[in-house]
């Protein structure tokens, strides 16, 4: 199993990022439905959303993928999306929480 990555929070956003996280993971299927469908407007706004928020809750690779989304969605590029969409879910996966 892959190594635990984990995120250092600020305990004033306990209530917030279980929310974030969990968006994330919907994000994911909702990444995978549009690409089947060859909604690349969805998986821009989504990329878009993730590049804005991510580092600002101390998640920065989500941010990162947030961006490659965002490009390959702006380039028509599935083989790209779906990369980074199964390395935001390892990334979600591997992710252990602590508030300071």
């Amino acid at each position: 199993m892959a190594d635990t990555i984990i995120v250092i929070v600020d305990e004033d956003l306990d209530d917030i990022v279980p929310i974030f996280l969990a968006n994330r993971q919907k994000d994911i299927i909702t990444i995978q439905d549009a690409v089947a469908k060859g909604d690349y407007e969805t998986i821009s706004i989504l990329g878009h959303g993730m590049k804005g928020v991510g580092a600002s809750y101390g998640f920065e690779p989500v941010t990162d993928l947030g961006i490659r989304l965002e490009q390959g969605a702006k380039e028509g590029d599935a083989a790209k999306i779906s990369q980074a969409v199964s390395e935001l879910a390892a990334y979600l996966a591997r992710v252990e929480v602590r508030y300071e």
